[in-house]
């Protein structure tokens, strides 16, 4: 009887372990596809590259600059002209990298935050890249009294085919 019993258990085993390792397995997803959204907060700082070391899709971001300059004037602030106009121009410069055969369509925000990570403005642009390097600048015009504020800008970028 104990011979029957004993049987009876390892055949149970052989059946179940088989069993639980291939529903292990179904559970393991294939490799995932890119992420086609990029996301990351960097200090504000004007006429400094600041690198991202991201990829979304295809394509890698490789590093944002920003610089401020007077609206009217155009001279970059700091470097000469008037400072007491009332609004001030942040130009944003992305710039991205990527073998990619096929054109992605690229949908970027700025976000600009204070010290509590709030936003007080926000800037975004739409372009394309395909199997190249390239630097997009967008422009956006804000009041000077809110540049005082800007501590960090959140970079996001979505990829779409």
């Amino acid at each position: 009887m104990r011979y029957g019993r004993w049987s009876i258990i390892a055949a149970a085993i052989l059946v179940v372990l088989p069993a639980a390792a291939m529903a292990q397995e179904e559970d393991q997803e294939p490799d995932a596809a890119p992420s086609t959204l990029f996301e990351k907060t960097v200090a504000f700082s004007h006429l400094k590259v600041i690198s991202l070391d991201g990829t979304v899709g295809e394509i890698d971001v490789k590093s944002v600059e920003f610089t401020v300059a007077n609206k009217k004037s155009g001279s970059v602030m700091g470097l000469g002209g008037s400072d007491n106009e009332l609004e001030a121009v942040i130009t944003t410069r992305l710039s991205f990298v990527t073998t990619a055969t096929t054109k992605w369509k690229l949908d970027m925000m700025v976000e600009f935050l204070d010290e509590d990570g709030n936003v007080i403005d926000r800037a975004t642009n739409s372009d394309s890249i395909k199997k190249n390097e390239k630097k997009i600048d967008f422009k956006h015009t804000t009041l000077r009294w809110a540049l005082e504020h800007i501590k960090e800008a959140r970079v996001t970028v979505a990829a779409k085919q």
